[in-house]
């Protein structure tokens, strides 16, 4: 038997106040989108990295993505605490956080590993098309841990 919709949308309400949903607070989710902008930054570093014919350079565009990742760790940090800190928690901004993680933690580090570990097989074609999967496995477990938490 299917679940009727509407106790669905009661059940969803009577936890949440209606007005919550369009609720933005500014000074956790300016955290939260410093986090999002160095997990974006450091995609770009990666794929600089990868496109970069001096190899010098290219690993400084990598350290550069790590602690691009690492700033977007503590911007992931800060937003929570000001949120909780402020009693400026909103569903908003779980789901924005969230968005975030998942390129910070998620898209950033498995291009990095699949460009600097899984990558390099020019020769290997199979081994290339298997590191592509195990980066996405990575990124898929990260947003599943994500939306699960």
């Amino acid at each position: 038997m299917d679940p009727n919709p509407e106790d669905s949308i009661k059940s969803f309400t009577k936890y949440t106040d209606p007005s919550e949903a369009s609720r933005i607070y500014f000074l956790p989710n300016l955290f939260t989108a410093g986090n999002l902008f160095f997990g974006f930054l450091a995609i770009i570093r990666c794929i600089q990295a990868k496109y970069d014919p001096n190899p010098a350079i290219s690993k400084e565009f990598y350290t550069h993505a790590v602690w691009l990742i690492l700033l977007a760790c503590i911007c992931d940090a800060l937003d929570g605490r000001m949120a909780r800190i402020g009693r400026q928690e909103s569903i908003f901004g779980k789901e924005f956080d969230s968005i975030a993680d998942v390129v910070s933690f998620g898209v950033a580090p498995a291009l990095m590993v699949f460009f600097l570990i899984l990558s390099p097989t020019d020769g290997y074609p199979f081994f290339r098309q298997v590191g592509w999967f195990i980066g996405f496995i990575y990124l898929l477990c990260a947003g599943v841990r994500l939306a699960r938490f």
